[in-house]
């Protein structure tokens, strides 16, 4: 027990036997459209990862990453302005 026969593919084996993935992997995994987006993700996990174990890590990413970055940056501009604006009307302003 514990290992797997000779007939297993070696696709199934390289797999099973791959080791632990680097942060840009784990992000990449996600397939995170814009660059920016995907870089700053890496960089925090990256940062954060220093001071957790590895299934923590990787939990973090894919809490991150699966997390609905699939916007462009533009919009997220687009939605920070359209707060901004509200904020700077006010509510007795409206």
């Amino acid at each position: 027990m514990g290992q797997f026969p000779a007939t297993m593919l070696a696709t199934m084996r390289a797999a099973a036997n791959r080791g632990q993935r680097t942060v840009p992997e784990m992000i990449d995994g996600h397939q995170v459209r814009d660059p920016q987006v995907r870089d700053l993700l890496t960089g925090y996990v990256a940062r954060r990862s220093a001071d957790l174990d590895y299934p923590s890590a990787e939990a973090l990413a894919y809490r991150l990453g699966a997390g609905g970055w699939q916007v462009e940056v533009a919009e997220v501009g687009f939605w920070h302005r359209a707060v901004e604006a509200d904020r700077l009307v006010g509510d007795g302003q409206r």
